[in-house]
Order: structure tokens, then C-alpha cells, then sequence
């Protein structure tokens, strides 16, 4: 059998991929990971065997880099932690300060802890790291998750030896009070309705209610009886620069009287055009997009529309279809609706838009499992971008004068300003 052979990277639909480096394979991988979660093609546990083997294989100080990026840029909360760890199992030194960093919550230590394994081979790093972050918790903060778990945290405490405060003294000696949360108030109510509806209003009302638990329990707010007025003032006050765009998206679909009041909410922050010039939008709805995938690059469509001045946008399966130039959820349907979801013919979509006319910018929205084609080169337009909404280890976006971002959250825009600076 002949071995002498040059390698061709392909997509799981066939199409050749871009051979690339192991850093930037690392950032099509995490920058959009919920990890452990299964995809259409490759399960959760065969993401993250492929992360740590590209972290031992990437320079230490552009991993930390991408670590803060996936952290802060992408909102994403686990997949960095796990990175970390797999730069602590490497050996990578000095990592104490960013250790600190990505824990944001108390059940992140735990998290880490159960990340990294034995117990008895934990770096002093990630020791001094822990105690770092325990400082910046308050005495409500240790409270809320002082839960049970494989590591609990006064035991964390008792480990990493933080510097005491009050707050961390009073976790050591058992005296932290029950922390009177959102989940232990109507834990208390039991099955009377009336009680539900009274401690749902106390917490709105009272601004303890955070903008994430209110968007998750929207709907039992709503069945406890709480009025529509209190339901879309609270609505008004969240803060969108701390959400994903999904998760409105996941609210807006499961509670469906507010959705406008939602999508109002959603889309404010994003109302002033930034980028200026005629701009095509190209939207993969392929099967293997059905889902979550869908979700996200229907949620960026909608952001888009609002940021651009002047907006076509597309649609891409095994036909080319131009949607209506709606906003908000009304997109999000003609999106869903505008083609079966079949076969990925991303090269032939992009041919088609170059012959319809002149866009100043493209932006394609995929998971790069294209089938096979000639690419086309993305000079044709004034600037062309592919926007990776997958963790797959191969895609086809690079090169070709192509500029490939990924991740789902808005900060995919934040990228592509800067880059426009210039």
C-alpha cells in the first residue's frame, strides 16, 4: 500500500478543508464551545480530548491570550476553565493571576479542582490562584454555593489557605448564614400559588433577581401570576452586554406574549448603525445547522441587521434564497423558513452573491462543513468574512482573502470594528 501520500484535510460533508495552525485549530474549537456538549457531528468528549491536545502543541502565552478571549469576549464560562487546566497539566508556569481571572464564581474553584483530577498532585499555582479568587467573593456570594459536591468549599478553603476576611472565617467555622437567594425564597413557598407570586414580586421589586434567572424563569414567573406591567419593567432593566444573544433568543421562544418586549431589549444595544456600505449576509441552513447552531447564527442575522446600514441577507442550503429585510424574531423565522435544510453549497452561494451585484462587505454564518466546490476567492469583495459558529476540528474558511472569525456571541462585530479601523 502506497503511504506517500499528501494529506487532504476534508469537512465531515466531504468538501476540503483548510489546512491551518494548531492555534488558530484551537480558536475555531473553543471560541464557540459549551463544553462537554455533543454536536451533529462529533460528541462533547472528543471536543475536549482534541482542546488539550492542541494546547500542549500551541505556545503557552497565545493560548492564555485566547483563554482571556473565550473568557471575557465570548461569555463563555466552563471551556476556559478547562483550558486552564489543560495549560496546568502541561506544565506551563506563572499561571497563579489567570487562575484568578477566570473564575467568576465561588463554584468555579470546584469546578477547577474536579477539572484537574487527583487532589494530591494539585499545583501550588492553582492553589495560590484559588485563594486569590476567594477574596473576591462576598459573605452572600460563599452562601449561595456552599453546596454539596465532590468539593465543597470549605474544604476548597481549607486546602488553597486563602487570605481570611470575615466572609471566608465565617465559611471555615460553619457561621456563614443561609443566604436568603432567589432559589431558597420560592423553595419556601412550596406548591401555594399565591405565596409564588408574592415572593416573585418581592424579588423584582427589590432588584434581587439577576437578569440570567429572571430570562430562565420567565415562564414560572408568569404562571405564579405576576402582572405583564411588573414582567415588562423587569424586562427593561436587564442588561444586555452581560448576556449571551442566545439567551434572549432561548427566552423570546419560550415566552412568546413577551417576545417584542424581549426583542426590543435584545436588539437596543445594538440600534446605531456601525458599519457603513451595501453588506450581504449569508446564512448556512443546512442540516447540520438544525438546532442550536440555527439559534446562534440567527441571533448574530439579527444583530447584523441593526449594526449594517444597508443589509441583504440570504440564506444558503442547497439553493440560494434572499429573505425579507425583517428584524428581530420575524427574521429569525424567515431564516428557519425560507429553504428544506439539506446540503452545505457555501462556494456556489458565495459565486451567486458575486454575480448579483457589488457588496462592500460579505459575512457568511456556517459551520464550514461544506461540501466540495471550487472556492471562491474572497476578493471579490471589498472585504469578506466567514463567521465560525462551531467547534469542528476542520473548516473550509481560511484563506482565499477570507478574514475567519469565530464564536456566537456579539462580540464577533466587536472583531470585525477593529479590523475596519484600519
Amino acid at each position: 500500500m502506497k503511504t506517500n501520500k499528501k494529506e487532504v484535510l476534508r469537512t465531515f460533508e466531504g468538501g476540503v478543508a483548510s489546512k491551518i495552525t494548531p492555534i488558530e485549530e484551537l480558536k475555531r474549537t473553543t471560541m464557540a464551545c459549551l463544553l462537554w456538549e455533543d454536536n451533529f457531528y462529533e460528541d462533547g468528549e472528543s471536543v475536549a480530548e482534541r482542546i488539550e491536545k492542541l494546547i500542549n502543541k500551541c505556545n503557552n502565552d497565545e493560548v492564555i491570550e485566547l483563554i482571556r478571549k473565550v473568557k471575557f469576549d465570548m461569555k463563555i464560562r466552563h471551556c476556559p476553565l478547562y483550558m486552564t487546566v489543560c495549560l496546568l497539566k502541561k506544565g506551563c508556569k506563572g499561571l497563579s493571576g489567570l487562575v484568578a481571572d477566570v473564575i467568576t464564581r465561588p463554584d468555579d474553584m470546584g469546578e477547577m479542582l474536579s477539572l484537574f483530577g487527583s487532589i494530591k498532585k494539585i499545583p501550588n499555582q492553582l492553589k495560590k490562584g484559588i485563594a486569590k479568587a476567594f477574596t473576591k467573593f462576598s459573605e452572600y456570594q460563599l452562601a449561595k454555593w456552599n453546596r454539596d459536591g465532590k468539593y465543597k468549599l470549605v474544604d476548597i478553603a481549607n486546602l488553597t489557605h486563602p487570605m481570611s476576611n470575615t466572609a471566608i472565617s465565617k465559611l471555615i467555622k460553619g457561621e456563614l448564614a443561609t443566604p436568603n437567594t432567589w432559589e431558597v425564597k420560592i423553595s419556601a413557598c412550596g406548591n401555594d400559588k399565591e405565596k409564588k407570586k408574592q415572593a416573585w414580586e418581592a424579588l423584582i421589586k427589590e432588584n434581587d433577581l439577576l437578569d440570567m434567572a429572571f430570562l430562565k424563569n420567565l415562564r414560572g414567573i408568569k404562571e405564579a401570576g405576576v402582572s405583564d406591567e411588573l414582567i415588562k419593567q423587569r424586562i427593561e432593566k436587564i442588561d444586555s452586554h452581560k448576556l449571551l444573544p442566545i439567551d434572549f433568543v432561548r427566552c423570546g421562544d419560550n415566552n412568546v406574549e413577551y417576545e417584542s418586549q424581549i426583542e426590543k431589549k435584545f436588539l437596543s444595544h445594538f440600534e446605531k448603525p456601525t458599519f457603513f456600505g451595501k453588506t450581504a449576509f449569508l446564512i448556512d441552513v443546512s442540516g447540520s445547522m438544525d438546532g442550536k447552531n440555527l439559534d446562534y447564527a440567527s441571533a448574530l442575522a439579527m444583530i447584523g441587521r441593526e449594526m449594517f446600514e444597508d443589509v441583504d441577507i440570504y440564506t444558503f442550503s442547497n439553493e440560494v434564497v434572499q429573505v425579507p429585510a425583517r428584524h428581530g424574531w420575524g427574521l429569525k423565522d424567515a431564516i428557519n423558513r425560507s429553504q428544506p435544510h439539506f446540503g452545505t453549497y457555501m462556494w456556489k452561494a458565495i459565486n451567486l452573491l458575486n454575480k448579483n451585484g457589488y457588496y462592500k462587505r460579505l459575512i457568511v454564518i456556517t459551520d464550514e462543513q461544506t461540501f466540495g466546490g471550487q472556492p471562491v476567492s474572497g476578493t471579490v469583495f471589498g472585504k469578506a468574512y466567514i463567521i465560525n459558529i462551531a467547534t469542528y476540528q476542520n473548516g473550509v474558511g481560511y484563506n482565499n482573502g477570507y478574514i475567519h472569525i469565530n464564536g456566537f456571541s456579539d462580540g464577533v462585530f466587536d472583531y470585525m470594528a477593529e479590523i475596519e479601523k484600519f
